[in-house]
């Protein structure tokens, strides 16, 4: 009973009736420009009984509580494509109409934890011996490795029901704001079979945001990580 989330004994579980439709589309190659390139889109809509919400009920605690019902519907869109070999674009976007339409109507308007608008985008350079980055001969030795930009961008939300109504005073309204987060990174392939390096950088933009429930972020983060994998040999039973 105690922390920054508190148990809730007397939930009741979700019942939900779920749906959705899509299609994905593989775009022809255009020569040894464009590879790879596809959309993907989708429409779900959900309707759910006794949906199981975080919400925040004191300025630092949250309570899972039941929504009697409650109504999720949106789309979502995927585009990626692959330039001259080695530069990997993707685009994802996502919107969501997510409203508590119970019995109580000062409870109804936007579910907390759940933003309206997500999109996200990621750029990989990659070179290899067998593709080597076009900066002449001195490139060519360069380890095996990849280059990767992406940028995250999240539409504020509410953190209790409360602030989603227009007539309850602005001390009561909980929300966080929206956010931007970019990041970069470099994997290479160390020249001992297996071995891996990565350095990335989360939140480049240095942005002291929180996240849909409220927990505040950290600011501008560096992992180094060096990894070794090994994969079965074909033929060898190990």
């Amino acid at each position: 009973d105690r922390g920054v989330v508190v148990g809730n004994p007397d939930l009741k579980p979700e019942v939900a009736r779920t749906g959705d439709v899509g299609f994905r589309l593989a775009l022809p190659a255009l020569g040894r420009v464009v590879t790879g390139a596809g959309l993907e889109a989708a429409f779900f809509d959900n309707q759910i009984d006794d949906l199981i919400v975080l919400r925040l009920t004191t300025a630092s605690v949250s309570k899972p509580e039941n929504v009697s019902a409650a109504h999720v519907r949106g789309q979502e869109v995927v585009a990626r494509a692959r330039l001259w070999g080695r530069l990997g674009a993707s685009v994802n976007y996502t919107h969501q109409d997510a409203q508590n339409v119970g019995d109580d109507p000062k409870a109804r308007g936007q579910l907390p934890g759940l933003p309206a608008d997500e999109a996200y985008a990621r750029l990989d350079l990659d070179w290899s011996p067998a593709h080597p980055l076009p900066l002449g001969a001195w490139a060519a030795p360069l380890w095996p490795g990849r280059l990767f930009f992406d940028v995250d961008l999240i539409a504020g939300n509410v953190l209790n029901q409360a602030a989603s109504q227009p007539d309850v005073p602005e001390n009561a309204n909980r929300r966080v704001g929206s956010r931007a987060y970019f990041g970069v990174g470099l994997e290479l392939a160390l020249p001992l079979p297996g071995v891996r390096l990565a350095l990335e950088v989360k939140n480049a933009g240095d942005d002291h945001t929180r996240d849909v429930f409220g927990f505040p972020l950290p600011g501008r983060t560096l992992f180094a990580t060096v990894s070794w994998g090994f994969r079965r040999e074909a033929g060898s039973g190990r």
